[in-house]
């Protein structure tokens, strides 16, 4: 399962806010005189108020941390990314390259996600039957947090594809909690007489594209994407090429006001942005923090009353 954190730099935070409260408790003046003695009685009051109010605000944060933690208890183990791959006759079914000539699918993970892509090029004709390639990806999600909720989640990325004499290139994107029955919710396509998806259309640029869907929470829902291309035409055809690549990356809205309730979990290597929650330990920290000071401030507030006894 893969799931971002920031618990490291919530940690330094913690660490630096212990070092700096401590520091602050040490320079307080000792006692010394009815004025500074006076002084340091309403320090000691601002300090035990602030430090009740922290501490009441620590107690209630790790709650909520440590119910995050059963939440993320409760993720299942998800399959890792099934790729399918095939170049003419040359099928993988794994992440690679099938490669077949001038022909080629490939399917990746990089730190955003998935990627497939393909290409080809040679004589288009309806002769060869075997001029074209393939490449998908599925793999699975799982929000963890209140069940039944309808979790707004955002699907961005790139895609890409181009053609030149070639029968079509296709691809999209689709979703469902089927893995054999998903809906397409994105789809593309680059073909002679409709070129509203080919690159050539946006200056040879890839096209961005934001994606609004939502997933139920604590159900298990399966992501695809796929592209494929053929040079397979009609007539005698001649020389043409094709290529096409799709690259998606899913998160939490974090536009939802609940997103801070939930938990983002994707296959192995496919990424996917998440809400960061701090570890129990980070609370931990800055509560250790805290009671240090609040020691440090009653040693102090005996110092004084003891100096104002003598």
């Amino acid at each position: 399962m893969n799931r971002s954190s920031s618990s490291l730099p919530l940690r330094g935070a913690a660490g630096l806010a212990l070092v700096l409260a401590t520091a602050v408790a040490f320079c307080l003046p000792a006692a010394s005189g009815a004025q500074q003695i006076a002084a340091s009685r309403r320090r000691s009051r601002t300090l035990r108020t602030g430090l009740r109010s922290l501490l009441g605000l620590g107690a209630g944060l790790l709650a909520v941390s440590a119910a995050h933690a059963g939440d993320d208890s409760a993720a299942p183990t998800l399959m890792p990314v099934q790729f399918s791959l095939q170049a003419q006759s040359t099928y993988l079914g794994q992440e690679g390259i099938a490669s077949s000539g001038p022909f080629f699918a490939s399917g990746s993970l990089d730190a955003a996600g998935p990627r497939v892509a393909v290409h080809g090029e040679g004589l288009s004709s309806v002769v060869n039957a075997e001029n074209e390639a393939s490449a998908q990806a599925l793999w699975a999600f799982w929000i963890a947090g209140p069940a039944g909720v309808d979790v707004p989640i955002l699907i961005t990325g790139l895609y890409g594809a181009e053609q030149n004499n070639a029968l079509s290139v296709t691809g999209g994107l689709a979703l469902g909690v089927d893995r054999f029955r998903l809906t397409y919710v994105m789809s593309f396509r680059c073909i002679d007489g409709d070129a509203s998806g080919c690159d050539s259309s946006r200056g040879d640029q890839p096209q961005d594209f934001v994606l609004h869907e939502t997933a139920s929470s604590d159900v298990l829902t399966f992501m695809q994407i796929a592209t494929g291309g053929s040079l397979r035409k009609r007539g005698t055809g001649g020389f043409g090429s094709f290529s096409a690549f799709i690259d998606p990356l899913v998160s939490i809205d974090p536009a939802f006001s609940r997103a801070g309730e939930f938990t983002l979990y994707v296959s192995p290597g496919a990424g996917g942005f998440v809400a960061a929650v701090p570890e129990p330990q980070t609370y931990a920290l800055l509560l250790a923090g805290m009671a240090v000071v609040v020691s440090i401030a009653r040693r102090r507030r005996a110092a004084v009353e003891a100096a104002s006894a003598a």
